[in-house]
C-alpha cells in the first residue's frame, strides 16, 4: 500500500460533490442524521446485532462460508503465513488486524512485539457527528503512530443516499486530519439499513464517498463480505478502488482483485483481550498465481504479463495457470506478439463468429499459415491444444521469425522419455522444440516426459514463450518482444540476415541508442555483401585504425560514393551521431550507387508531412525518395506526424529502415 501524507482538509469536497452530481448520480431523498437527536446508532448486519458482535455466525450465511476456529493465523519460520489448518496462504505478504471500540483498550506495545504488521482502525460510524466517533479512535491512532505500526482507516456506513455519503466522508476527513496513513480509507458497506437499496443506489453512495476522499488526496477502498462483492457491489465503479473482502474461511474464493482479506473474526493477538479480526494483505498478482509456483520462479509468468502477452480472464483476477490452453487463446497470443495487426472482416471458419475475443486473431493466424482449421471448415477456438500440437505451432512461429533456426532429423528427441508417443505429424516439430529448448522448464516438472497428446496449460504456454524468445531466438535483454520495431518482424530479419547485431559480449542491442556514422556504413556494407574497398582507396584521416569494426566498411562506402566526409577536412567522424536527414542521404546513395535504383522524387509525399520545410536543401531529394520508398514516414507526435529531419536516428529505426529497403525496395 502506498504511504499517504495527510493533513488535507475538505479541499476539493465541494468540487467532488459537484462532480458526482454532474456525472448523473441522482440524489436520493435526504435522511437527516441530525433528526436522530444525537442518539447513537447501533450496527446491525451479518456480524452485528444492535452493536454487539454476533457469536457463532451461521457459516453458510451471506457468503461468509466456514467460520474459522480459534487456532492462530501465524507466520512460519519460512516467512509464509499459515491458515487455521496449517496450510500456506498463497500470496499473503503481511498480517494485520482491524479494531474498534469493541476491542476496548489495546496494549499496542504487545501488538507491536507480535507478528502483526499493520492495523485498520475504525474512526467512526455514520455521519459527521462527534457522538458517532469511535471512542477508541484517537487512542488507537496515536498508539500506532507512536510505535510506528502502519495503519489505515475504516468507517462503518449507515448511508441510505448520497447525501448521507457526503456526511460520512466529512466525518472521516475530520478525524484523519494530521495522521499519516499507510493504508487506504475503507468504506464499510454492510449495515441492514442498506438491504432495500438497489445495486445502482449502492454504487452511487460509494461513488460519492470515494470521490470526496480521493479529491482530498487519500487512497480509498471498499469493505464488504464475499456475497456483497459478488451480488450487490457489481457496478464497474468498484473496480476503481481497493477491495477488502470478508470471507471467514481457510481461503478466500473471491475471483476479483482484492488487496486485503479478512480471514477470521476469532483471531487472538497479544495485547488484545478477546477475539479480533485477522486480515492478510495480498501480493499484487492474480488470486491463483502463487509466489512459489515453478512458472513464477522461472520468470515465465512475469515475462508474459509484463509484456501484455497473457493476462487474467476478463472481469476476474484469475490467470488460470493450470487451465487447459485453447486454440483461440493461442491465436490471440500469436496475434499480440505480432502487434495485433488488422485483418479483413471476413470470417473464414463456420464456428468463428464476429465480436469474439479471438475473432481477429483467428483470421490473422490462419492467413499467416501459423494455424489451420479442420477439414470440415471449423477452427475449433475452444478446443484444447496438446503439447505436440503446440510444438507444431511454436516451430512455425519461430521459423517465421528466424528462418535460419532449423533442426533436421530426430537427435533432439533423444532426451525425451516418451518420444515414442509422439504422433508422426508432430515429430519434426517436437524435435525442433527440443533442439532449441523451449520445453525445458516443462520437462523439468515432469521428469523428462512431454505427454505429447495431453492438453497444454496456460502456465506451460507462458514458459514456452519465455524460452522461445530468451533461448531459441536469443533476444537481447533490452529488446521487448512487443516493441514497435519487433512486432512486424524487422528486428528478427535484421538479426537473422546479419544486417545488424547486438553489442559484442554485452547481451544488449541498444535499440534506442543513437546511431553513429560508422554503424550506418557498416550496416550498408553488410547489405552489399561485405566487399573490400578497391586498391588505392584514400583513407579518411580519422579512419586509420584497422582494428575498428567500421574501418573496412567506411573505406568501401567512400569508394562506392555512399558516404562523404565533412567538407574539405578529409574527416568522416565515424563516432558522430547521424540525423534522420543524413541517414536518408546515405540510404539514397546506397540505393542509387550500389543497387542502381532510380531515386528521383517530386517530394510531394514529403511535403505532405508537417515539418518538411525544415529539411536541409542538400538532403531534400534524398528525404523525398525515402518517404516515397516507405523508409520514412515521419515521427508520431500528439499533434500528428512530423518529419523531424534534424532529430538523431536510433538503432531501432535503422533496423526497420534497412529491412524495408531490402524487402520492399531492392
Amino acid at each position: 500500500m502506498a504511504k499517504q501524507r495527510v493533513g488535507a482538509t475538505l479541499v476539493g469536497l465541494v468540487a467532488a460533490v459537484m462532480l458526482v452530481l454532474t456525472c448523473g448520480i441522482v440524489m436520493m431523498p435526504a435522511t437527516s442524521y441530525a433528526a436522530e437527536g444525537g442518539v447513537e446508532r447501533l450496527e446491525n448486519s451479518w456480524r452485528y446485532d444492535n452493536g454487539e458482535l454476533i457469536e457463532g455466525i451461521d457459516p453458510t450465511a451471506n457468503g461468509i462460508a466456514t467460520l474459522s476456529g480459534n487456532d492462530p493465523w501465524s507466520q512460519g519460520s519460512d516467512g509464509s503465513f499459515y491458515n487455521s489448518v496449517g496450510e500456506v496462504i498463497p500470496n499473503a505478504v503481511r498480517k494485520g488486524i482491524d479494531v474498534s471500540h469493541h476491542q476496548n483498550q489495546i496494549d499496542w506495545n504487545q501488538v507491536k512485539a507480535s507478528d502483526v504488521d499493520f492495523a485498520i482502525i475504525r474512526c467512526g460510524y455514520g455521519g459527521n457527528y462527534t457522538y458517532q466517533d469511535d471512542r477508541m479512535w484517537t487512542y488507537n491512532a496515536n498508539e500506532c503512530t507512536r510505535l510506528g505500526i502502519p495503519f489505515g482507516v475504516y468507517i462503518y456506513s449507515y448511508a441510505e443516499n448520497t447525501e448521507d455519503a457526503v456526511s460520512e466522508a466529512e466525518h472521516v476527513l475530520r478525524l484523519v486530519e494530521g495522521y499519516d496513513l499507510d493504508y487506504p480509507i475503507y468504506y464499510d458497506l454492510e449495515d441492514s439499513c442498506m438491504d432495500g437499496l438497489s445495486n445502482d443506489e449502492l454504487a452511487a453512495i460509494a461513488q460519492t464517498f470515494c470521490d470526496i476522499i480521493e479529491a482530498n488526496g487519500y487512497e480509498v477502498g471498499i469493505y464488504a463480505n464475499l456475497q456483497w462483492f459478488n451480488n450487490r457491489l457489481t457496478d464497474s465503479c468498484f473496480d476503481d478502488w481497493d477491495r477488502w473482502v470478508a470471507q471467514w474461511n481457510t481461503s478466500c474464493t473471491y475471483t476479483g482483485k482484492y488487496s486485503l482479506w479478512q480471514a477470521t473474526s476469532d483471531g487472538s493477538v497479544p495485547g488484545i483481550e478477546g477475539r479480533v479480526d485477522i486480515n492478510f494483505e495480498m501480493a499484487d498478482r492474480p488470486n491463483d498465481v502463487y509466489a512459489d509456483a515453478w512458472y513464477v520462479a522461472s520468470g515465465a509468468y512475469r515475462f508474459v504479463t509484463d509484456y501484455g502477452i497473457m493476462g487474467v480472464y476478463t472481469g476476474t483476477n484469475m490467470f488460470g495457470p493450470n487451465d487447459s490452453l485453447t486454440r483461440g487463446q493461442v491465436a490471440v497470443i500469436l496475434w499480440r506478439l505480432c502487434g495485433e495487426p488488422d485483418v479483413a472482416n471476413s470470417i473464414a471458419f463456420q464456428d468463428v463468429s464476429s465480436g469474439q475475443y479471438y475473432t481477429q486473431a483467428v483470421e490473422w493466424v490462419a492467413g499467416e499459415g501459423l494455424m489451420t482449421g479442420y477439414d470440415d471448415g471449423r477452427f475449433g477456438p475452444n478446443d484444447v491444444v496438446t503439447h505436440e500440437q503446440l510444438a507444431v505451432i511454436a516451430q512455425r512461429f519461430g521459423q517465421t521469425r528466424r528462418p535460419s533456426l532449423s533442426a533436421h532429423g530426430t537427435s533432439g528427441l533423444s532426451g525425451l522419455r516418451d518420444a515414442s508417443s509422439i504422433s508422426s505429424f508432430a515429430t519434426n516439430a517436437v524435435n525442433w522444440c527440443m533442439t532449441y529448448g523451449v520445453y525445458d522448464d516443462v520437462l523439468d516438472q515432469t521428469g523428462g516426459y512431454l505427454y505429447p497428446t495431453q492438453a497444454a496449460t496456460r502456465s506451460e504456454m507462458a514458459s514456452l514463450l519465455q524460452l522461445l524468445y530468451r533461448d531459441a531466438l536469443d533476444y537481447p535483454s533490452d529488446v521487448s518482444p512487443v516493441d514497435w520495431y519487433v512486432v512486424g518482424g524487422e528486428f528478427d530479419y535484421a538479426v537473422d540476415s546479419g544486417i545488424m547485431t547486438g553489442y559484442t559480449n554485452t547481451g544488449l542491442f541498444g535499440p534506442y541508442d543513437t546511431l553513429t556514422r560508422g554503424q550506418v556504413a557498416t550496416i550498408l556494407w553488410r547489405l552489399a555483401g561485405e566487399p573490400s574497398a578497391p586498391a588505392g582507396t584514400e583513407d579518411f584521416s580519422d579512419n586509420l585504425d584497422s582494428s575498428q569494426f567500421y574501418y573496412t566498411p567506411v573505406r568501401w562506402a567512400r569508394s562506392a560514393g555512399v558516404i562523404s566526409g565533412y567538407g574539405d577536412t578529409n574527416t568522416f567522424g565515424p563516432g558522430d551521431v547521424v540525423t534522420r536527414e543524413q541517414l536518408a542521404v546515405m540510404l539514397c546513395n546506397y540505393a542509387e550507387k550500389v543497387e542502381r535504383i532510380d531515386v528521383s522524387s517530386n517530394c510531394r509525399a514529403l511535403d505532405a508531412i508537417d515539418g518538411a520545410d525544415d529539411v536541409s536543401s542538400w538532403a531534400r531529394a534524398a528525404m523525398g525518395w525515402a518517404v516515397d520508398a516507405g523508409l520514412l514516414s515521419g515521427v508520431e507526435t500528439p499533434s500528428g506526424r512530423e518529419v523531424r529531419p534534424q532529430d538523431n536516428a536510433n538503432r531501432a529505426q535503422m533496423a526497420v529502415m534497412s529491412v524495408n529497403l531490402v524487402t520492399n525496395v531492392l
